[in-house]
């Protein structure tokens, strides 16, 4: 295939049919290869956590490509080992809603709770239901694991919305 002779941005994905940028868009040099990008992570463990993520990038000034996707990477990482660590506090709650995308309201809704009880489990002001910490890691896990339609969420809703049970099923064989 013939290379690019114009950089891509590095905020955008290649297309598969395009074959991979030969330079770096900051430094010029085109060294490419796999670096080792570092990644600073407020999981609440009481010390960050770091991790190291392999990408491709410039062997020059240390850039990677698709710097973005890196980071997701990273913190789809933490989220597996935070959500399997065990660690329940405020602090590691707070890391698993964040990085799923839900905001503390939403979160006390799909619970049932008020936005304020998030909050105070979240900076330590009242102990943490260890059975609402199970729910968010098994909801983190599904989203992370790329489910399309996460059973933990599914019942999360039915019981927001106070659905009425089935009268009857037919089930075929």
């Amino acid at each position: 295939m013939k290379p690019h002779s114009e950089p891509l941005d590095s905020k955008q994905e290649p297309e598969a049919k395009l074959s991979p940028r030969t330079w770096c868009t900051r430094c010029g040099g085109q060294r490419l290869g796999t670096i080792t990008d570092q990644y600073s992570l407020d999981v609440g463990f009481g010390a960050p956590l770091i991790v190291q993520v392999e990408v491709r990038g410039c062997e020059d000034c240390r850039r990677a490509i698709h710097a973005g996707a890196a980071r997701k990477a990273a913190e789809m990482a933490a989220l597996r080992l935070v959500a399997f660590s065990g660690n329940v506090n405020g602090g590691t709650l707070r890391f698993l809603r964040r990085t799923i995308g839900l905001q503390s309201k939403e979160l006390a809704s799909l619970l049932r709770l008020g936005p304020g009880t998030i909050s105070r489990w979240e900076n330590g002001v009242r102990k943490l239901d260890v059975n609402v910490w199970v729910v968010v890691a098994c909801l983190a896990l599904e989203l992370a694991d790329g489910d399309d339609s996460p059973r933990t969420s599914r019942i999360l809703e039915a019981i927001r919305a106070g659905e009425a049970p089935l009268q009857s099923i037919v089930v075929r064989e």
